[in-house]
């Protein structure tokens, strides 16, 4: 099970990324954002990486209540943010700082992206981590 602390904060003053984006594999789809206006992608295709989105998908199912979700990402520190030309979709990120064994500055970002339904439940999620470099 996903252990999460509740703090209501919007950004990380963590070195390392929460328990969520931990050990996520490797990243595969296209680099489109699916908070692009026009963009006709599905999750499925957009930028992922399997692991976060499996975690995403067995503590979080699509039909599950979004709040709950939104509660949990609130307390691993992510800043929420909502889709411009879209409100249903959402955007929470996480940023942190430090390299390879918390040496450097390169740190990295972890985003999830998810859709809500009309009666508030999840419609589709998934999530992938981006490291930052010299």
């Amino acid at each position: 099970m996903l252990v999460l602390s509740l703090t209501l904060s919007g950004c990380s003053e963590s070195p390392s990324p929460p328990p969520l984006l931990q050990n996520p594999g490797k990243r595969v789809g296209n680099a489109w954002f699916l908070c692009d206006i026009g963009s006709k992608q599905q999750p499925k295709e957009a930028m992922h990486n399997p692991p976060i989105v499996a975690r995403l998908q067995r503590h979080f199912p699509i039909g599950s209540d979004s709040k709950r979700l939104e509660r949990e990402l609130m307390a691993q520190h992510f800043k929420l943010e909502t889709c411009d030309y879209d409100h249903a979709i959402r955007i929470a990120t996480f940023d942190w700082k430090g390299g390879f064994l918390g040496q450097g500055d390169y740190g990295g970002r972890g985003v999830v992206t998810y859709r809500i339904g009309s009666a508030g439940q999840l419609a589709w999620e998934t999530g992938y981590v981006e490291y930052g470099g010299p």
